[in-house]
């Protein structure tokens, strides 16, 4: 428990040191090598690196970029991605092959999600809508972690992560929305601020489930050894996969 305090300590600071004083290139390159690494992780879930996962990389940072700097390169970069999938399955179609395939896409898509941290940055006040979500959400996974030890009698899904529960989960919630209260000192309105939060953590834990997901499907506790307590970067960073993007929506939506 103490390592894994430590680590989120210093990594959540990292964060906020990125988000809050450095230029934007910083927080774009911090994205897209957070990225890299996150794919390397979904990759190595089933088995080690090699030549056709290497494309899979290769295919996720373009697009990553793509999305960051270059929008209008993206629907190009996605007709390619989707061709050069379809070419690398031609090499073996049975069935095992075009399965993996498809769960490295998925992968692919699924770290793109990341690029909103970048996104949301770019927008008026969006620094500091990204600072009261981390907290948001750091404080609501923390309730839920210890509510859920507490009191915890029903789970949320056992099939795909059995230690938590809906009880962990409610508690996660009301704990992170909470942390609205402290809207004001990111001049963010109080209402915008509990819609954010709110928003967040109930995205969170979607965010959560799908990076559980085929962590059971290969048999993973963690997705890597990066983050010592922690696991990997998608595993650090679950919840605000989801989360993020759907901070980023709202945002557009109530403004």
């Amino acid at each position: 428990m103490l390592k894994r305090t430590i680590t989120a300590i210093v990594f959540g600071l990292i964060l906020i040191f990125i988000f809050l004083k450095c230029s934007l290139t910083i927080i774009f390159l911090t994205v897209t090598a957070v990225s890299i690494l996150g794919m390397v992780e979904w990759l190595r879930l089933d088995g080690k690196i090699n030549t056709v996962k290497a494309f899979y990389i290769l295919l996720s940072i373009f697009l990553s970029i793509s999305i960051m700097r270059f929008p209008s390169l993206v629907k190009p970069v996605i007709s390619g991605i989707m061709v050069i999938h379809l070419l690398l399955n031609f090499e073996n179609v049975q069935r095992e092959s075009v399965l993996k395939k498809a769960f490295y896409l998925s992968g692919v898509f699924y770290i793109l999600l990341y690029t909103y941290f970048y996104k949301l940055a770019t927008v008026n006040n969006g620094r500091e809508i990204l600072i009261l979500i981390l907290f948001s959400i750091w404080t609501g996974d923390t309730a839920a972690l210890f509510a859920g030890k507490k009191w915890g009698k029903h789970h949320l899904s056992p099939h795909i992560s059995p230690h938590k529960t809906i009880e962990g989960a409610i508690s996660g919630v009301i704990m992170g929305t909470a942390v609205a209260f402290l809207s004001g000192i990111f001049s963010i309105e109080l209402i915008h601020g509990f819609l954010f939060c709110f928003a967040a953590n109930i995205a969170g834990i979607l965010g959560d489930l799908a990076e559980s997901v085929p962590k059971r499907i290969f048999g993973k506790k963690d997705s890597g050894k990066l983050l010592p307590g922690h696991g990997g970067i998608l595993d650090r960073l679950d919840s605000l996969s989801f989360a993020i993007p759907a901070v980023y929506y709202l945002n557009i939506l109530i403004k």
